[in-house]
Parts: C-alpha cells; structure tokens; sequence
C-alpha cells in the first residue's frame, strides 16, 4: 500500500520488519526491491531480488519433497 503511494523509505521499513519476522517469505524481499527502486537504490534492489529468488528456490525444492497426496478419493459419491 506505502509502494502504491510513493511513499517508498516507509515500504521499505515496512518491508525490513517483515523480512525480519519472517526471513524466507519472497514477497517481502520483492516487495523491498520494488521500494528500493522507487528510491533509485538500484543495487539494493537487485541483491534483494536475488534473496527473493532464493526464497522461491527453497520453497519449490519443498514443496518438490513433499510425498504426494493419496488422501483424495478417485470415484467421489454423486
């Protein structure tokens, strides 16, 4: 919301505190970079892109571990 009213140096300390609650949630390093950028701290951005990535990364190869649902029922009743 701060991001969508330029008001960019709020968004990012919102986002720092978000970060700080939860490290590998991704949108709040996405959400920071886009801040960051609205702030033309470029450099910081992309660092923070590149950790958002990651985020993503980790949570697929998860996700990827995760053995498969055998709960659902094939032939549900009418």
């Amino acid at each position: 919301m701060l991001s969508q009213l330029g008001r960019w140096a709020d968004a990012v300390a919102d986002f720092d505190r978000a970060i700080a609650l939860a490290p590998k949630f991704p949108d709040a390093h996405i959400g920071r970079a886009f801040a960051l950028k609205g702030l033309a701290r470029l450099d910081e951005a992309l660092g923070r892109e590149d950790e958002a990535k990651a985020c993503l990364a980790k949570t697929a190869k998860l996700e990827a571990s995760k053995p498969a649902d055998t709960t659902t029922n094939a032939n549900p009743s009418p």
